[in-house]
């Protein structure tokens, strides 16, 4: 299933859809998996995100770059997030990222950025919860 913020259209062309994670990974619970991304690319590991922010000096700095439209390949938006298909939280003020990595039954690593820090925060987000992906290129 994939939601578009307070159920505008709209909001998934501008900040793209956001996905529980069951769905997301077409109920695989292998990491690196494609899930729904396209043919040749996978849902990004917590391993190769923390890649991606060491590239950008680790998590207290890594947020500034990741959300600058001049960063190339990457641009995150404060698309915000749906919890638990009830709540919908942050549009305009951050996101949540899903990893395809387990963190116990029923959780998943999951990255959060804002627009009120250069930082990239962890979460062990349910999996009932409704994020966006970046898929990686193999």
């Amino acid at each position: 299933e994939k939601y578009c913020y307070n159920n505008v259209p709209a909001n998934c062309t501008s900040n793209g859809g956001l996905y529980e994670w069951d769905e997301l990974m077409k109920y695989d619970n292998t990491p690196a998996s494609q899930g729904i991304c396209p043919p040749g690319w996978h849902v990004p590991t917590a391993t190769e995100w923390m890649t991606l922010f060491n590239y950008y000096n680790g998590n207290a700095f890594a947020g500034s770059p990741l959300k600058d439209t001049l960063t190339i390949g990457f641009h995150a938006l404060p698309g915000g997030v749906l919890y638990q298909n009830n709540t919908w939280s942050f549009n305009n003020v951050a996101t949540i990222f899903w990893s395809s990595t387990p963190a116990g039954s029923g959780r998943v690593i999951s990255y959060g950025l804002n627009i009120y820090d250069g930082s990239s925060s962890y979460y062990e987000s349910l999996k009932a919860n409704s994020l966006p992906v970046r898929c990686l290129k193999d």
